[in-house]
């Protein structure tokens, strides 16, 4: 800051650092429901209570200096909350049982090597023709 600054009843002195902790905003439970909690549910819109969520994640900063990489962090992990959704409200039988399914093949995002085929049975809250 070129000049000091009054913030929150404080004054900042001129050439002062100032920076924050991202775990202050995600820890705070003003803004997240039992922040210490894991809950994926609080992601998926139509079963939390907690709206707008997405505007208190600075886990890659905001503005001019975020993490040049954080569409591709948001792409890793929206696979895996597509996924946790299609879990949650299908019922799956696997088609081809193998012995192992644990390698991983390295690509833009982690993808599944030689794939995972699933038959879904019912979807809960699916709309059905009759």
């Amino acid at each position: 800051m070129t000049e000091p600054t009054l913030i929150a009843g404080a004054v900042i002195p001129k050439n002062a650092v100032v920076s924050m902790c991202s775990a202050f905003v995600h820890l705070n439970a003003e803004i997240f429901l039992a922040p210490r909690m894991f809950n994926p549910d609080r992601w998926m819109k139509e079963s939390s209570g907690e709206q707008g969520l997405h505007n208190y994640i600075v886990a890659f900063s905001k503005g001019p200096r975020a993490c040049f990489g954080v569409n591709l962090a948001w792409a890793e992990m929206l696979q895996y909350l597509v996924l946790g959704n299609v879990f949650r409200k299908a019922e799956l039988d696997l088609v081809n049982e193998r012995t192992t399914y644990a390698a991983w093949r390295a690509s833009l995002v982690l993808r599944y090597k030689g794939g995972l085929e699933v038959r879904v049975r019912t979807v809960r809250g699916a709309v059905t023709a009759r």
